[in-house]
């Protein structure tokens, strides 16, 4: 379906192209709806840093904050930007979720244009590391105190803030009209700390079809039954798990680590020789690492609000194995199998099964179209558009 042209106005924190996650969310978002005819514009806050834009982008950018600001005084030019552009604005869209109680705040002072949240992380919570103990399902003040990683002071300097989070957070957020979940289950952690579900709509990134179709395409790995993990090696993201079923499982396995962060050293110098580290390798390289590896495997230890490694798999006809824990398993469907999270144990059966039983290997492998087709680009840019439409009537 088309729309009438529209003047779409996105706020996030900053465009750095090199992190990819959000930042490649948003520019593929903002570069699909300026080729349906829509005028976007991206304004960024910059705070600690510049942008990192891509070479090409038809959207404009305005730097409404530089890397200098404090985080109060980029609230302040938000909300002045929002009331200076209100006129020719039809969409304000928050991507950054820390900044979704300015539009409750826009609102409260007589804002009219509507106004597009975003929930891709989980923004009440100071501490990630301790999600995975569902803590998240009540995050209050004394739990936001008690998990800061600060020293004392830090912890009591914080306290105004924390109780912001907990109080006045979630009472202003549901005044926007539309906030976007990228899984159901971030929309439920949401609503289990106060947002309305009637403002949150499922909304997941979509895949970037481009993706499968860059890389060398040459096998990289023989052999062995290739296993692959792709991400960033710090402990929420549950690469000790892997390893140790790594050393348990050197007949016939081969275990393949792409990515960097805090643990790499520690873990590449303590590793089988049946596991190989590469570093970060460039996304333009990726696909050629996921289509050699006959399985893809996120053992995440928290609930990650969506996964989009385990989409450039799919996208690449590799099954995966997750962690039953937050969006992947919903990604993953049919093409994947779950273990708990931290049980190597457990982790070393599916392992196992996927390597013996071809007729189980098989069968997950001819679901992948099917799910990977949920996360198709025009479907879920119609949607928004929809949504667009319909708040502006």
């Amino acid at each position: 379906m088309w729309y009438l042209s529209m003047n779409i106005k996105f706020i996030t924190e900053k465009i750095h192209m090199s992190r990819g996650g959000a930042s490649r969310s948003l520019h593929v978002l903002a570069s699909q709806l300026e080729q349906r005819g829509h005028n976007v514009t991206i304004a960024t806050i910059n705070i600690g840093s510049k942008n990192q834009l891509p070479v090409q982008h038809e959207y404009l950018v305005n730097e409404i904050g530089n890397d200098s600001e404090n985080i109060l005084h980029s609230c302040g030019s938000i909300i002045n930007y929002m009331e200076k552009k209100e006129k020719n604005t039809d969409i304000f869209h928050i991507f950054t979720p820390q900044f979704n109680f300015l539009g409750g705040i826009f609102k409260k002072k007589g804002g009219k244009t509507p106004i597009i949240g975003r929930l891709n992380n989980y923004a009440f919570c100071p501490n990630k590391s301790m999600m995975e103990s569902q803590c998240y399902l009540n995050c209050t003040t004394a739990s936001k105190i008690k998990h800061d990683v600060g020293d004392v002071n830090e912890k009591i300097a914080n306290i105004p803030k924390y109780m912001f989070k907990t109080h006045l957070d979630p009472i202003l957020m549901n005044q926007v009209d539309k906030l976007f979940a990228i899984s159901p289950s971030v929309k439920q952690i949401y609503i289990s700390n106060g947002i309305d579900p009637e403002i949150i709509e499922v909304m997941p990134n979509f895949i970037d079809k481009s993706f499968s179709m860059k890389g060398k395409k040459k096998a990289l790995f023989d052999g062995c039954f290739n296993i692959l993990y792709v991400g960033w090696l710090k402990e929420i993201k549950g690469v000790r798990t892997l390893i140790e079923a790594a050393r348990k499982l050197k007949n016939g396995f081969k275990f393949h680590i792409v990515g960097d962060g805090p643990l790499y050293s520690e873990l590449s110098n303590n590793s089988p020789s049946n596991v190989e580290y590469y570093g970060r390798i460039d996304n333009s390289d990726l696909s050629s690492f996921y289509t050699s590896a006959d399985l893809f495997v996120h053992p995440g230890n928290w609930p990650e609000p969506f996964g989009r490694t385990i989409l450039e798999s799919l996208q690449c006809q590799t099954p995966v194995l997750t962690s039953n824990i937050g969006a992947p398993p919903w990604i993953a469907g049919n093409a994947g199998l779950q273990f708990e999270p931290k049980n190597s144990s457990e982790l070393i059966s599916q392992l196992q099964l996927l390597k013996q039983n071809n007729k189980v290997y098989n069968s997950i492998k001819k679901s992948i179209p099917n799910e990977i087709s949920r996360f198709e680009m025009e479907p879920i840019i119609q949607k928004i558009l929809k949504t667009y439409n319909e708040l502006q009537t």
